[in-house]
């Protein structure tokens, strides 16, 4: 008896022994399907639709494992109906379209009332995730149909970390490659369905610039029609020098200024200034005590001319029309011209500039050089009669109302 239940014992421990072998190698077989799963499932990414009135449907497929705040952050907004309605404020031909922006001029920032659906005023930015600011795992290049976030550059302010952290809504696709921008902007998706659509807004672009060349052509040619060039004139007209014909002729400040967001007191330099205006959606807002510091040297206001008088741009001008004139500031970039009314119409010394390029081109060295205020003060230019200058710029007026046709198109 005692053998036998000796040979039971035993027995009996083999099989809690087998019993338990066989749950370790179930165990060890089921970790091993679920390990094999995650390391061959493919998760699908969120893919977003966008809508292009008149022009056709995009599908963006988003990359939440190499953005995930920048995703996060978009989607967030998209779910919210933040993005409904708004419209691409910037298309540059075979470069990119931009939109996201609800004022719908590239100056508007996102608050945390359209993050979160609540009642809050408070504007906010998201952090940069791409190379140069740290985020090493975003590697995605900048290939077309690659969506990324628009934000400030305000290294010339030496904020060169606040500018990389600036983003909030808008956004930019890219029509065409660009290695240039690899690892400067936070990419967070790709076009997958829609690329036709770009096409198709990046020809519309190319038809409005050719209709804008035209009609600036035109005004060129009514000036030359109605006052010749300075070597040439089509009358024997009076000359003086800028310095007589302005009431104040200075730069912009010297040196950065302290960033605050929600002021609206705007830094403008040499790259805002183009296509005839100033362009605030990449201008930060500066501290209010800094800006009224400096604004009483170098006052703009409606009517002033604006010229750039330094780098790649020396040479693009704006007259002052926006409402926000007043609360900007002006970077040593840009020089203020303020015409003498009685004497000189802004408008007849824009186009002056822009057929007479000597006025500010050095066409025998080999580097061009600064437009110096001390140049600008000294530079003789014809005076026709004011009335003739008036009638010129009305004339300007009428075709610039056929580039806003053209525009609205």
């Amino acid at each position: 008896m005692k053998e036998e239940s000796k040979k039971t014992n035993f027995s009996t421990k083999n099989l809690i022994w087998i019993v338990a072998l066989i749950l370790i190698i179930v165990l060890i077989g089921v970790i091993s399907v679920g390990y094999y799963k995650k390391a061959t499932m493919k998760v699908e990414n969120p893919i977003a639709t966008m809508e292009v009135e008149n022009f056709g449907t995009i599908k963006i497929e988003l990359y939440p494992e190499i953005a995930p705040q920048t995703v996060s952050n978009f989607i967030t907004l998209s779910n919210r109906g933040f993005y409904d309605g708004l419209t691409f404020h910037r298309i540059v031909k075979d470069f990119m379209v931009q939109g996201g922006d609800k004022e719908g001029t590239g100056s508007g920032t996102p608050t945390l009332g359209d993050l979160k659906g609540e009642e809050n005023d408070e504007k906010y930015s998201i952090k940069g995730e791409f190379v140069q600011n740290g985020f090493n795992k975003n590697d995605i290049r900048f290939e077309k149909g690659v969506i990324a976030m628009a934000r400030s550059d305000y290294s010339s302010m030496g904020m060169t970390e606040e500018g990389y952290n600036s983003a909030g809504s808008q956004f930019f696709i890219m029509t065409k490659d660009n290695a240039n921008l690899n690892g400067q902007y936070a990419a967070f998706g790709k076009v997958i369905e829609g690329l036709d659509v770009l096409d198709k807004l990046n020809s519309v672009i190319v038809m409005y610039q050719q209709e804008i060349q035209k009609l600036d052509k035109l005004i060129q040619a009514r000036f030359v029609e109605m006052f010749g060039t300075l070597d040439n004139p089509t009358q024997n007209f009076q000359t003086a020098r800028l310095e007589e014909l302005c009431s104040k002729i200075t730069d912009g400040k010297h040196g950065g200024c302290v960033q605050e967001k929600g002021t609206k007191r705007y830094f403008v330099g040499a790259r805002e200034i183009y296509d005839d205006k100033i362009h605030y959606d990449t201008a930060p807002e500066i501290n209010i005590n800094e800006f009224e510091k400096d604004y009483k040297r170098c006052n703009v206001e409606i009517g002033d001319f604006l010229i750039v008088n330094t780098g790649a741009t020396i040479g693009k001008s704006a007259i002052a029309t926006d409402e926000r004139t007043i609360h900007t500031l002006l970077q040593k970039s840009v020089a203020l011209l303020k015409v003498r009314k009685e004497l000189l119409n802004s408008v007849f010394l824009k186009w002056c500039y822009r057929v007479n390029t000597k006025m500010y081109m050095v066409e025998s060295a080999s580097a061009q050089a600064n437009l110096l205020l001390s140049k600008i003060r000294k530079t003789k230019i014809y005076v026709p009669d004011i009335n003739l200058q008036n009638k010129f710029a009305s004339f300007v007026q009428q075709v610039n109302n056929s580039k806003f046709e053209v525009q609205k198109s």
